[in-house]
């Protein structure tokens, strides 16, 4: 926790309301850039989206993949899907939803991942390459 600034008393209700806005426009930017995932032993950890490099439906959950290793959520797909949207993501197959931040190459039907190999499906291929080249072309 960090202090992002101070109030002295008597509280002035103008100084007061700037320091306000200035903490809240910074918590919703702070939560815009994370996702909340409840993990098996009841713990909420907070995944900051640039880091998350795919996700993964295994089942009923859905597995995040990050540097830091997985975190599964029992979710769908399309519940993630809306929370990430805006960013860089990009669904690859029914079961996959890329970073494409994190796509080293295109070798195929298949997107190369950190080094993790995702099929891209017959369905999808279109609509992941036109916007892997949007994100190429810097238009995300």
């Amino acid at each position: 926790m960090d202090a992002l600034d101070y109030i002295l008393k008597p509280v002035d209700k103008y100084s007061f309301s700037l320091k306000m806005k200035r903490v809240l426009s910074r918590t919703l930017r702070n939560a815009e850039d994370s996702v909340m995932v409840p993990t098996d032993d009841g713990d909420i950890v907070p995944l900051r989206i640039s880091t998350i490099r795919y996700v993964e439906v295994r089942g009923h959950y859905v597995v995040f993949h990050t540097a830091d290793g997985e975190f599964s959520q029992y979710a769908t797909l399309k519940s993630v899907e809306y929370k990430l949207r805006g960013g860089s993501f990009s669904k690859c197959n029914r079961c996959f939803l890329v970073n494409l931040s994190y796509v080293e190459k295109i070798n195929g039907d298949e997107a190369v991942v950190c080094g993790d190999g995702l099929q891209i499906s017959r369905p999808q291929r279109k609509a992941f390459l036109s916007a892997f080249s949007d994100y190429l072309g810097g238009r995300r």
